[in-house]
């Protein structure tokens, strides 16, 4: 894992290209044991941020599943270090539907509170898997992650 972090964290090779990578649990309707893990790169701007993003979850109800996301956020920061806030929104698509999340095609929905300093972001990430009633069944799927980014290259 170490080796894989360490691995993102170094492959950006545009200046304004950073590394995002996420680990946690199922909440609400899941299983405790259902964990989920995430990747991405995401370019800053200007307030803004796009993001592309591979994870995966297992352990809980359901099938385990990969999962590859395009992201389009927003991010709140009044200062160059201190708080940040985000929200994202994108089309995501699954290998796995099953009883909670019913088609291929899923929306991703996530909103994040953190911390950052010169180097690196720390947060926690609400993040929400559904199909917006395109697919039955819709009922959902939730994860409470930790966030780490890389903030320079």
């Amino acid at each position: 894992m170490i080796l894989l972090l360490l691995s993102l964290f170094s492959f950006s090779a545009r200046a304004d290209i950073v590394a995002n990578v996420g680990v946690g649990r199922g909440v609400l309707y899941h299983d405790p044991f259902e964990r989920s893990i995430s990747v991405g790169f995401q370019r800053p701007l200007d307030g803004y941020s796009v993001r592309f993003e591979l994870g995966a979850w297992g352990g809980g109800p359901g099938q385990p599943s990969v999962y590859g996301s395009f992201l389009v956020g927003m991010t709140v920061s009044p200062n160059e270090f201190g708080a940040e806030s985000h929200v994202a929104l994108g089309p995501t698509y699954i290998s796995t539907p099953d009883s909670v999340l019913g088609g291929h095609f899923q929306i991703n929905t996530e909103f994040g509170l953190g911390m950052k300093d010169k180097l690196f972001y720390q947060g926690v990430l609400y993040k929400h898997l559904s199909s917006a009633g395109i697919y039955q069944p819709n009922i959902g799927r939730d994860f409470l992650m930790l966030q780490l980014r890389s903030l320079k290259p």
